[in-house]
């Protein structure tokens, strides 16, 4: 079974300040399940050893798992006029790519550029649909199966996040995604360590 984890950085919001995200983008990093766990305990080890403060000795793996590395600080720090900020944070980038290509990830993702107008409600429902449609495609070529997991928002936006796959599921003449055992199901970032990851790698496929 492979694993499919969405999450989002930025938001549908017009641009309105020179520190509003410029983008929006809905993110999927694709891990087989065999390899799942593996892979957040690489990630858990890739976090204490750039941040010098959880590796003491009364740091809990709780918080270990709770410490996010957003990438909005990455973002800063490489337009920093300091050096060894701009080199912590492609160290930390160059670190996770090397991971996700060690556990034989996947990066998916769908991009919108915004400006003085907002996106619109339904651009990410659509953005969720494209990557089931990716993920789909991958798993039959695969002759997998397979389940998507998206960082949970409220209930009024996540509903319709997964209505039109719920419905192209159960559709009359067959399923539109029949390697997805369910409809995407939700997560929240505290609980789950690979929606908790803030370095965003989309549009990039690692082999």
């Amino acid at each position: 079974m492979l694993l499919c984890y969405l999450d989002e950085s930025g938001d549908e919001q017009p641009l309105r300040t020179r520190t509003d995200p410029p983008v929006l983008v809905i993110g999927g990093l694709i891990v087989d399940s065999s390899r799942a766990q593996a892979l957040v305990w690489d990630f858990l080890q890739l976090k204490k050893q750039f941040n010098p403060i959880l590796n003491r000795e009364e740091t809990k793996l709780s918080e270990v798992i709770a410490f996010e590395m957003k990438g909005s600080n990455l973002r800063a720090d490489m337009r920093s006029t300091s050096r060894r900020r701009r080199r912590a944070a492609f160290g930390i980038l160059d670190s996770v790519l090397q991971l996700l290509e060690r556990h034989h990830a996947l990066v998916v993702g769908e991009v919108f550029i915004k400006g003085a107008t907002p996106l619109g409600r339904w651009v990410y429902p659509k953005a969720v649909a494209s990557l089931a449609d990716q993920f789909e495609r991958l798993l039959r070529a695969a002759g997998a199966e397979g389940l998507m997991i998206l960082d949970a928002r409220t209930k009024s936006k996540n509903v319709p996040s997964v209505q039109r796959i719920t419905t192209q599921r159960f559709r009359s003449g067959g399923g539109a995604y029949p390697h997805l055992v369910e409809s995407p199901v939700f997560g929240h970032s505290d609980a789950h360590v690979v929606l908790l990851s803030r370095v965003r790698l989309c549009g990039r496929t690692i082999d």
